[in-house]
């Protein structure tokens, strides 16, 4: 028997963005917000509507929604990194969905991955593969940042300047040939965070998508 293969991806990211001074007084200058496309303070939180799509595009509204918040920090190697809890579907039991960082532009993960990056489009950013005892490869995924922005509409409102990071997966069979594809996206708006993204098991027809229904953040300050 196949055992299914959850894709569930939470991808975090913020940016440090810094304005031109032109001023010939530096220490007047005023505070800046950072354009964070995940803001990460303590007590930043999300809830999404969870939705099933088949083959054919029809969609059906779930009744699990889910949860995150950034409740603590964590020195993993002498870097900074912030710990995201919650609940989140197809999983009904509170627990650790992400350990992340900020290095440049980069959201990196507990494990050193680069997992998204706001000026760096089409390279790929993560790899990953998972082998059986035979050394076959039993899937690969692989993420990259797309070259547009975008506008969506989600139950939490309408966004724009949206950035896209796209995951591409494949499953094999056991004499290592390809037997299924497909196609996970991720959306992000700045100062908000993931509005929208999909996970998938391998072996169904049907893919779940997320959206986000109400937020609240805080979006670091940083002075010039």
């Amino acid at each position: 028997m196949r055992k299914l293969i959850v894709f569930s991806i939470l991808l975090i990211v913020f940016i440090s963005c810094k304005k031109d001074n032109d001023s010939s007084e530096p220490e007047n200058t005023p505070p800046t917000v950072q354009a964070s496309y995940f803001p990460m303070t303590f007590g930043n939180y999300w809830v999404y509507e969870n939705y099933k799509i088949d083959s054919l595009g029809n969609e059906e509204l779930l009744t699990e929604i889910d949860s995150l918040v950034i409740t603590k920090d964590s020195i993993i190697n002498g870097k900074k990194y912030f710990v995201i809890e919650g609940i989140s579907y197809p999983f009904n039991t509170w627990k650790i969905q992400g350990i992340y960082r900020d290095s440049a532009g980069y959201l990196i993960n507990h494990l050193g991955k680069k997992l998204f990056c706001n000026n760096q489009s089409n390279d790929t950013l993560y790899t990953y593969a998972n082998y059986n005892n035979q050394n076959d490869t039993v899937y690969s995924f692989y993420l990259r940042m797309t070259d547009s922005e975008y506008t969506l509409e989600v139950p939490a409102g309408s966004f724009s300047k949206i950035m896209k990071s796209e995951g591409s997966y494949y499953l094999y069979n056991p004499n290592n040939e390809n037997i299924h594809s497909d196609i996970l996206d991720y959306y992000y708006a700045p100062s908000i965070g993931k509005i929208q993204y999909n996970w998938k098991y391998a072996s169904a027809p049907w893919r779940g998508e997320k959206r986000l229904l109400r937020y609240s953040v805080d979006v670091p300050i940083m002075l010039q």
